[in-house]
């Protein structure tokens, strides 16, 4: 004869459990949006190399890449890119 045991979970549990996972989930996804909105540089004037391949102090976001093509003694190629990133927060200024 089988003995019936009681659920250990009490009316309604399944709802807070799902209910929880919600606001869990919520909270994640409004803590990695932004605080602020970044602004797009705009170009202002043709390019001016090598005038413009410098550092930009009011950028807040910038990268460089570097990208080196080798060719061995042997004929195998071989390559890599090395990128160098600078990002600011919205307040501050490069100095």
């Amino acid at each position: 004869m089988r003995v019936k045991r009681k659920s250990r979970i009490s009316p309604g549990g399944t709802m807070r459990n799902k209910s929880a996972l919600i606001l869990l989930v919520s909270l994640m996804i409004i803590s990695c949006s932004p605080r602020y909105m970044i602004d797009h540089s705009k170009p202002t004037r043709p390019l001016d190399l090598p005038k413009d391949n410098r550092a930009h102090y009011d950028a807040q976001m910038e990268c460089w890449y570097y990208t080196v093509h080798l060719m061995a003694g042997n004929g195998t190629k071989y390559g890599f890119e090395v990128t160098f990133f600078n990002a600011l927060p919205y307040h501050q200024a490069w100095r």
